[in-house]
C-alpha cells in the first residue's frame, strides 16, 4: 500500500484511517468489514467471499474503496448496516426490546430508515475500478484502480493504485438444469438399426439419460452419460 517515500519520510506518524470497501452489480451491492490502517500496514486486506447471483454475461463490477481519517477520540464501527445486525445480536430478548426497537423488526433497512445513525465520521470515495467478465479468470489477478484523493485529503492513503483479488464466473448451466424431454437413441443391434426412448436432462455440461423420469426420483444412476463440450457434438432427431 504505502509508497516507500511516504513511508520512510513520515515514519513517526500516528496517522490512521478507516477503510471499507463497496462492490456492486446493478442493484445488488456488498459491503466488507471496515479496516483501520496506519504505518504498520503495508497491505489493506478484506476476507471473504462475495458471491453475486442472476448475473448476466455482460455484468460490470464496481469496486470503490471508501476512507476517512480517524482521531484519536472517535471509536472504530462497522458499516450502519453491518452495526445494526450486531445491535439486533446484542441485546438480550427480554430488556432488548424496551432498548433496541430492531429486536421487533429485524430488518436492518427498516431499522436504519426510522432510525438513523447520528452523522459522525465522513467517508470519502478513495478509489475505484471497474471488472467485467474478462477479468474472471479464476486466479488472482491484479487490477488498476483509479485514485481519486492526494496528500491534501485528510483521508487519502498513498496507495500503489492496484487492486488484487480473484474474481469467478460460473456459467448457470453449471449449477441448474437447463433443460428436459424424451430423446430417441438410435442404436444398431445385430446390424439393424432400432431407436430407444430415453429421458434426459442437460445439466453441467452432462447429457444424463434415463428410461423414465422416476428414476431421477429414486436417484437411479443415469442409463447413459454424454459430456456436452466444445469437442463433443450431439445430433437431434425429432
Amino acid at each position: 500500500m504505502w509508497r516507500d517515500s511516504a513511508y520512510f519520510n513520515n515514519r513517526g506518524s500516528s496517522r490512521r484511517v478507516a477503510v471499507f470497501c463497496v462492490m456492486q452489480i446493478g442493484s445488488e451491492v456488498f459491503d466488507t468489514e471496515m479496516v483501520v490502517v496506519d504505518r504498520s500496514v503495508t497491505d489493506i486486506c478484506f476476507e471473504g467471499v462475495t458471491v453475486f447471483k442472476d448475473v448476466v454475461p455482460e455484468f460490470e463490477l464496481k469496486v470503490a474503496l471508501w476512507s476517512c481519517a480517524l482521531e484519536e477520540e472517535l471509536t472504530m464501527v462497522n458499516t450502519p448496516k453491518k452495526l445494526a445486525k450486531k445491535l439486533r445480536s446484542s441485546f438480550g430478548k427480554t430488556a432488548g426490546k424496551k432498548l433496541c426497537p430492531l429486536l421487533v423488526n429485524p430488518d436492518p433497512d427498516t431499522f436504519l430508515q426510522s432510525h438513523p445513525i447520528p452523522v459522525g465520521a465522513k467517508y470519502s470515495l478513495l478509489a475505484y475500478t471497474s471488472l467485467c467478465l474478462p477479468e474472471a479468470e479464476g486466479s488472482f489477478q491484479s487490477h488498476s484502480l483509479i485514485v481519486l484523493q492526494d496528500a491534501e485529503w485528510s483521508s487519502w492513503l498513498p496507495l500503489y493504485g492496484n487492486l488484487c483479488c480473484r474474481l469467478v464466473a460460473q456459467p448457470t448451466c453449471m449449477t441448474q438444469s437447463m433443460t428436459s424431454g424424451y430423446l430417441s437413441q438410435k442404436l444398431n443391434v445385430e446390424g439393424m438399426n432400432r431407436c430407444c426412448s430415453l429421458y434426459c436432462v442437460l445439466s453441467s455440461g452432462m447429457l444424463s439419460c434415463y428410461f423414465t423420469p422416476e428414476e431421477i426420483d429414486a436417484k437411479v444412476q443415469p442409463t447413459l452419460n454424454v459430456p456436452v463440450n466444445k469437442v463433443r457434438q450431439v445430433q437431434y432427431y425429432y
